[in-house]
């Protein structure tokens, strides 16, 4: 075919103009000519957003003005990408980057890396970034943070954080290569407790919707188990055995599926014993999805996944599937090149991270100095549209399904909540169809709950079954714990031979029945407070259905103490001096008058004029007979001495009390 002038003049205007175009109108994959590139002179490593849309970035750079210092390992940028001067970070080490970030909610940053201070503090290559760029003081303070390098960073919906790299130990403790810190920088000593970890670097951690994390990088073994490159770890940091993915080179990134699909990127031909150029999908189980195969001719360093299906893939490489793409492509849910996408010349060297944010647009980090023969120095941005929005929201009921309410009750609808990858979760309540719920009428009712997001993709309708029963509901099962008693009063007693014995009883605990009191069921005889003896009470009990308490007994010793009196009522004694009264105990039974009595037997205290007597702690006792004779009685004397305070006069009345007996002695004090 011949082109004549003419006609070759035509088509290089058609493709100044469509140059122009992509210029002006921005094609999809071109740089955004309203973001400046901050012009760093050393690669960029991560990026990040902050809700109000300003971007975190961070690697091993430092950035000065002309009036001095800026911040150094970390920045952050403007929405049009100039350098925000007001966030200083001074992270500082030899060797030196900040290879990993990640915004909380508040606005605080966590950074990883290799680095041994920040602000001047010392810091174990992790720290926490306050929103001026300040280390925040709060964050695993005081401990010595990791041994090696952290490389990747994950935030758990909780607060916790999850933490890969290449050390082995955290805050002094042994961790292989992953680890999860609380949300105050502390080690989570739970989490992988007593386990080996990972036997090389974690490159990439990705936290699944139930909480389980998949972890990527360099290694072959995990908790002493063969897992070459990719592994799934449980909740407590156990292995997950039923996840089987293997790759035969390094992961280096990991993104995940609104549907669940898992993809990697790395340096790797092979997964799970199947071709793949660098980039694979897996199922939500591990396995090798084979309806998505795509192939790059380099190294794959990052994944990010839109919200339609397609994937963002960045990198060392320089094809797509034997198509040219310069570091940067974007592929369809099939792994198709997107011809879309990124056509030119692309990116000219390594791409580290890729983000999408919120108006679609993309934001590009590495070693690049050019996108597209335009100047874009380790930083860029991507025209890109959003993505449409075609995931249905799913529709979670709330309370039980079916429910049971009685007939003539108030019904409440628990409603349900809506949950989409793209819009905020609500709660929504159930959309009658014909007839709401009739808690005045015995039958089965159904609401139906309905729901579409924003985009106007309606969820699948979800029914609740409602039955409003005439009759009570079931009886509850039968009670077959028995009671337990519990004594009251002491045990065993002692009680005076002669005085009157009252039984405290016991109190009866159920789970079923009202606690309530029992008194002792006698066996033979009762207590005889006229016979001087031991006896015996057993208390029984049962509940309202029969079940038995374990009997409990009580021991109540009659004693055969018959007299307990002073030889005077009343003892009068000087101001300042002392005196002695003399205490009679008797006893009518054959055995010797004790020298001594056991400590607490006889007690003294004073009833009324505490501050003009006082006795002593402990008592003299005296035997005035000591034969076995019965009659006369034994007698004990025990000498009281009572203390008068000193200008003092009036009168005091002492209690003395042995084993149940009580008299009175009168103190005048003159």
């Amino acid at each position: 075919m011949v082109i004549r002038r003419s006609q070759l003049a035509a088509l290089s205007f058609v493709i100044l103009l469509l140059s122009l175009i992509g210029e002006c109108f921005g094609l999809e994959g071109s740089p955004d000519s309203s973001f400046t590139s901050p012009q760093l002179n050393i690669a960029v490593r991560a990026v990040a957003v902050q809700p109000d849309g300003k971007l975190i970035i961070c690697g091993a750079f430092t950035i000065t003005r002309v009036g001095g210092f800026v911040s150094k390992g970390v920045a952050r940028l403007h929405t049009d990408g100039s350098i925000d001067e007001s966030f200083k970070a001074e992270l500082d080490g030899s060797p030196f980057e900040v290879r990993a970030l990640c915004v909380q909610p508040d606005g605080k940053i966590i950074v990883g890396g290799q680095f041994s201070a920040a602000g001047g503090t010392p810091r174990g290559n992790i720290v926490r970034l306050l929103s001026n760029g300040s280390s925040d003081s709060d964050f695993a303070a005081g401990l010595p943070g990791s041994n090696g390098k952290v490389l990747a960073l994950a935030l758990q919906p909780d607060g916790k954080i999850i933490v890969g790299g290449s050390f082995t130990t955290m805050h002094g403790q042994a961790r292989g290569r992953v680890c999860r810190l609380n949300p105050d920088g502390t080690l989570d000593e739970v989490y992988a407790s007593g386990l080996s970890g990972a036997t090389g670097t974690v490159a990439a951690v990705l936290i699944q919707p139930d909480g389980k994390i998949i972890i990527a990088g360099y290694f072959l073994k995990v908790n002493d188990t063969n897992k070459t490159r990719i592994a799934r770890l449980n909740l407590d940091g156990s292995l997950d055995g039923n996840f089987r993915a293997a790759a035969d080179g390094d992961v280096l990134g990991l993104a995940l599926q609104a549907n669940g699909g898992i993809f990697l990127v790395g340096v790797f031909d092979v997964v799970s014993g199947q071709q793949r150029g660098g980039i694979a999908r897996l199922n939500a189980d591990g396995t090798l999805d084979p309806d998505f195969d795509a192939s790059a001719n380099g190294k794959v360093s990052t994944v990010l996944a839109q919200r339609d299906g397609k994937i963002l893939v960045g990198g060392e490489f320089t094809a797509i599937n034997s198509v040219f793409r310069g570091c940067i492509a974007r592929l369809t849910s099939a792994g198709l090149l997107d011809r879309a996408f990124a056509e030119g010349a692309g990116a000219n060297r390594h791409i580290d991270d890729i983000l999408q944010q919120a108006d679609g647009k993309i934001v590009v980090v590495g070693e690049f100095t050019s996108i597209n023969g335009q100047d874009r120095s380790r930083v860029a941005r991507l025209e890109a549209a959003l993505p449409r929005d075609i995931m249905a929201p799913t529709i979670v009921l709330l309370g039980d399904n079916p429910m049971t309410v009685m007939l003539g009750s108030v019904f409440t609808d628990p409603g349900a909540r809506v949950v989409d990858d793209s819009d905020a979760e609500r709660t929504i309540f159930g959309s009658f169809g014909s007839g709401a719920v009739n808690t005045n009428q015995a039958g089965t009712y159904t609401l139906t709950y309905v729901a579409s997001d924003a985009a106007g993709n309606a969820a699948t309708p979800v029914v609740r079954t409602v039955v409003v029963l005439v009759a009570p509901p079931p009886p509850p099962p039968p009670d077959r714990s028995a009671p337990a008693i519990v004594l009251l009063g002491d045990n065993p007693m002692t009680v005076m031979l002669g005085s009157v014995f009252t039984d405290p009883g016991a109190r009866v605990v159920d789970d079923s029945d009202a606690e309530r009191t029992i008194f002792g069921s006698f066996g033979s005889g009762a207590v005889n407070t006229n016979q001087a003896g031991t006896y015996t009470l057993t208390y029984v009990a049962s509940d309202a259905a029969g079940n038995a308490a374990a009997p409990e007994v009580r021991t109540v010793h009659v004693t055969a103490i018959s007299m307990l009196k002073p030889i005077k009522d009343s003892l009068t004694i000087k101001s300042g001096k002392k005196g002695k009264a003399v205490i009679l105990l008797s006893n009518n039974i054959r055995a010797k008058v004790p020298k001594a009595m056991e400590e607490g037997e006889l007690e003294i205290k004073v009833l009324s004029g505490a501050g003009l007597v006082t006795v002593p702690g402990t008592l003299s006792f005296k035997a005035a007979y000591k034969s076995r004779d019965t009659s006369p009685p034994k007698i004990t004397r025990v000498n009281l001495i009572v203390a008068a305070a000193t200008s003092q006069t009036g009168q005091a009345t002492l209690a003395i009390r042995y084993k149940g007996r009580t008299v009175q002695l009168v103190v005048s004090v003159k």
